[in-house]
């Protein structure tokens, strides 16, 4: 956006995150410091940009964007007067390849990391991550294994096979296509609350059940679903079941991402909690893995007025096309 500012370049911004954003006169007040006293060419001024607190450096995308592409999510959002007038509520953005139809011939589990790599994420917080969920999902892969695939980033390949070392699973690092390959083949996917592989699960057919958080906005995306409501959220509950610390844990009250993994470093060995989680997982797989094509149906339908038609790259496309190149 400071490339596109500096050459008077045409810039747009895409984005499934505008109701998270709640930014106050101070927050814009720090980024129009920075903006108007600083060379945006000079790559400390991005650095300036990142460091402002409350996920400020959004703002110079907003601010700096001809429009905003906003993939419908949440309907409860939170619309500042200064881009209301740029946002543009589009479906769904999906990369769309041939899959099979929902039949009777699927077979095996899917669990995904791939979401792991973020700019607030450490080795550390990763491999106790992974470990917890290695303890808490265990009855799943003793009872599954061959039939479980494990799909991390390539980054910690190695030390997701150190975690599951003690299991007769195949664990690897899919490319996009391969990714979407395995959804649209398998009956279950188990991987952490996040926008884009709630709607890719929708487009190639598999039903959901969310890992718990790793980060701090996990638990948020999954109230967002519900739309903030809460006779909303008590229905999506028993239609996508949640996993997270802050439904089976009363004693969580993290804020921020460090927050949560100091809980973990207590809730790993916390043998009750386990027991808890295990006997939960057990169930509600036995019942997802039988019942794969009821379950997708209810979701897909709780979230039909989101991910009806997944047409988000045409609209973009042809949005740009009419603005700029009157096309």
């Amino acid at each position: 956006m400071l490339f596109a500012k500096k050459y008077n370049i045409p810039a747009y911004c895409i984005d499934n995150l505008y109701y998270f954003w709640n930014w106050g006169n101070n927050d814009f007040h720090k980024f129009y410091i920075i903006l108007n006293n600083n060379d945006i060419s000079n790559p400390e001024t991005y650095k300036k940009l990142q460091a402002l607190p409350n996920y400020g450096a959004y703002i110079a995308m907003y601010t700096l964007s001809k429009n905003i592409f906003i993939q419908k999510y949440c309907n409860n959002y939170n619309l500042n007067k200064l881009f209301k007038n740029k946002i543009l509520e589009i479906p769904p953005i999906i990369k769309k390849i041939k899959i099979n139809n929902l039949h009777s011939n699927k077979h095996g589990i899917l669990i995904s990391f791939s979401g792991l790599i973020t700019p607030y994420s450490t080795e550390n917080n990763i491999l106790l991550y992974m470990t917890f969920i290695k303890k808490i999902l265990y009855n799943i892969l003793i009872s599954y294994n061959k039939d479980i695939l494990i799909t991390v980033p390539k980054d910690v390949l190695l030390l997701a096979k150190k975690v599951f070392t003690n299991f007769k699973i195949n664990i690897t690092s899919l490319s996009q296509q391969d990714f979407f390959t395995e959804m649209s083949n398998r009956r279950l996917l188990f991987v952490p609350c996040g926008f884009s592989t709630t709607y890719e699960a929708m487009y190639y057919k598999i039903p959901l059940i969310f890992l718990p958080e790793f980060q701090d906005g996990n638990f948020h995306n999954y109230l967002g679903m519900g739309n903030f409501n809460n006779f909303t959220i008590k229905k999506m509950k028993k239609i996508f079941p949640g996993l997270f610390i802050k439904e089976f844990s009363s004693s969580s009250k993290y804020i921020s991402v460090n927050d949560l993994y100091k809980e973990y470093n207590i809730y790993i060995h916390d043998k009750l909690l386990i027991r808890k989680y295990r006997k939960y997982i057990s169930f509600i797989t036995y019942i997802f893995y039988k019942n794969y094509i009821e379950k997708f149906s209810l979701q897909k339908n709780f979230l039909s007025k989101k991910t009806n038609n997944f047409n988000g790259e045409n609209i973009i496309i042809n949005t740009i096309k009419r603005r700029d190149f009157n096309v």
